[in-house]
């Protein structure tokens, strides 16, 4: 379910994880349909401490493609979070890979920030 959101989604063979399409998995259907029908929704969280760190989006781009302001509030809410748990706070992509010539797509993360400008 990692993969299986429909902000940059990659097929399968691409990614493992990914599904035959985006919101192929039953829970990442429901899960999106529910926040497109709540727009009231100011915020999520996803949990995955498997590598016990504070992900942020994006997964697939620079920080540089990030408006500035929101940049500055996603560190903000990742040093109050690193307070909090003792876990870092880093970037998907500039820090989170599992090879660093390759970027994983369609988080969930990333997904809702993009789609509806929710900090997750």
């Amino acid at each position: 379910m990692n993969r299986n959101f429909p902000m940059s989604w990659r097929t399968e063979s691409e990614q493992s994880g990914a599904g035959p399409y985006p919101t192929s998995e039953p829970e990442v259907h429901n899960l999106v349909d529910f926040i497109a029908k709540h727009t009231n929704i100011t915020g999520a969280v996803s949990f995955h401490t498997f590598s016990a760190v504070l992900l942020r989006p994006y997964d697939d781009r620079s920080d540089d493609e990030f408006p500035a302001e929101d940049l500055w509030t996603y560190k903000k809410i990742g040093d109050q979070g690193t307070k909090m748990t003792g876990y870092p706070n880093i970037s998907v992509f500039h820090d989170f890979k599992y090879h660093p010539k390759t970027v994983t797509t369609g988080s969930f993360d990333t997904w809702i920030y993009d789609h509806f400008g929710v900090y997750s």
